[in-house]
């Protein structure tokens, strides 16, 4: 598949390329913890941001509960005293 088209659009988006540098950097093995933990909290951020525009838009009060759970075991991996406080809509 040529990716070119696509990052191109990528690209021009963020207006910059990451640089070299911060790539080897990351590709280093002693940082793949901080580098995946650091897309753990990214991903969660997204997860939480889209749940909260599925639950205020569209979802009624079950489906919206469903989601929610859905969200938990992440929640409590990474913020473990908060996952046992309640959730407010």
């Amino acid at each position: 598949m040529n990716y070119a088209p696509l990052l191109e659009l990528i690209y021009k988006f963020l207006l910059c390329r990451t640089p070299q540098a911060w790539i080897d950097e990351a590709r280093q093995p002693e940082n793949l913890t901080l580098l995946l933990t650091y897309h753990l909290v990214c991903e969660l951020k997204a997860a939480q941001t889209a749940t909260w525009l599925i639950r205020k838009c569209v979802a009624d009060k079950p489906s919206g509960e469903a989601i929610i759970a859905w969200l938990k075991p992440l929640r409590r991996f990474y913020f473990p005293r908060a996952a046992r406080q309640p959730v407010y809509s």
